[in-house]
């Protein structure tokens, strides 16, 4: 027999588990797809503030070529010169290109879904293991990421050296232009290369966005036993809420017999065990029907209600006895039971003649007739 600690992980990981693995700090996000947000985010945030950045730009250039000879005679000069520059163009440069960049770390932090654990800080022996780190080397995940790597270098090197191939000879034609009409169209061929760079990488983005996710649940494989170690530990033993259930099931079902006693016509008891309501109703009934039965402590309080609501009571051993042990609540009596219930249903209804017209109390019935097979009954637990 194989060793439950040598099970193999072949199980889906179980909610519970996802949840775990997500406050250890191990979500499932694909890097390439946030990378290739940051990006697309980053070259619209660039498109939007294309004229700024010409301009500042053309500014620059143009400010470049001015040569001031006071800076050569007066060192003061240079200072104010320079305060000026940082007035004019780097706060210009802060607002065009450093906010752009601030902006995409927020957005690389909310793609991620990045949530910061501190068990994913805690140190851990086994990450200074060099078996395992040599595991992780050689392992498939790194061989993809190196794959992916190795691809992504191929697309962006194609990639730019289409572009330098076909533009550069077109651009050298623009160096009898305009400084502004020269940036806007490097601009163009910038942002056409980068854009054509991140058309060119949506397969690896979509081809990782599957193999994450294949790698996330492969590494939160569960085998059987684990499923069921934790199934006893967020749900309970499935021995002991099967226990739990049925002691419910008998709660409610006594909550719901004991509200139905107040409908019985009479209760049949002995002396101390037994108590069983009995309702007959000759319109709607083909025989009288067991409403509630009871040993013990739950045929006196079956007796207590009973006396609550007037319902009259009938002592006899014998048929208490055998109405206990062969009818079912709910259930009408044994058809070989229906001469000794006719009697006790005649007291009945002489006890309702006898509260409306008074006299002498109705005797109770004895000897009733009891079939022979019903007489021999097993020994009463009580």
């Amino acid at each position: 027999m194989r060793d439950d600690n040598n099970e193999e992980k072949t199980e889906s990981p179980t909610h519970h588990r996802l949840e775990r693995a997500k406050k250890e700090g191990n979500s499932r996000h694909s890097r390439e797809l946030n990378s290739f947000l940051i990006l697309i985010s980053f070259l619209i945030i660039f498109w939007i503030n294309k004229y700024n950045i010409v301009i500042l730009f053309e500014n620059i250039v143009r400010s470049s070529f001015v040569f001031d000879n006071s800076v050569t005679k007066d060192g003061h000069v240079f200072g104010s010169n320079s305060v000026l520059f940082l007035k004019a163009h780097v706060i210009s440069i802060l607002k065009i290109i450093f906010f752009p960049i601030f902006l995409t770390i927020l957005l690389s932090i909310i793609f991620s879904n990045s949530n910061f654990h501190i068990k994913s800080l805690k140190f851990s022996f086994s990450k200074l293991n060099p078996i395992s780190g040599l595991k992780r080397l050689f392992s498939i995940q790194i061989i993809v990421e190196l794959f992916k790597s190795i691809l992504k270098i191929l697309l962006v090197s194609y990639v730019v050296y289409f572009y330098v191939s076909h533009f550069f000879l077109r651009s050298l034609n623009f160096t009898s232009k305009s400084v502004l009409l020269s940036l806007k169209y490097s601009f163009s061929i910038i942002f056409s290369c980068i854009l054509t760079i991140l058309i060119m990488i949506i397969p690896i983005v979509v081809f990782d966005i599957f193999w994450e996710k294949y790698a996330y649940y492969k590494k939160l494989r569960m085998t059987r036993k684990e499923i069921l170690d934790e199934f006893k530990k967020t749900e309970g033993n499935p021995q002991i809420r099967s226990r739990i259930r049925q002691t419910m099931r008998a709660s409610m079902r006594r909550r719901i017999m004991l509200s139905s006693i107040s409908k019985s016509d009479v209760i049949v008891v002995n002396a101390t065990h037994y108590a069983i309501a009995l309702q007959y109703n000759e319109n709607s009934m083909i025989a009288p029907k067991v409403l509630a039965k009871g040993s013990g402590e739950l045929a006196l309080k079956i007796r207590e209600i009973g006396d609550k609501y007037s319902i009259p009571v009938l002592f006899s051993l014998s048929l208490a006895r055998v109405l206990y042990h062969y009818t079912d609540i709910g259930q009408y009596i044994p058809s070989t039971l229906y001469a000794a219930v006719a009697e006790v249903l005649t007291w009945v209804w002489k006890v309702r003649d006898w509260k409306k017209k008074g006299g002498t109390f109705p005797n109770q019935p004895h000897n009733f007739f009891i079939p022979l097979e019903l007489r021999t009954l097993k020994k009463d637990k009580n």
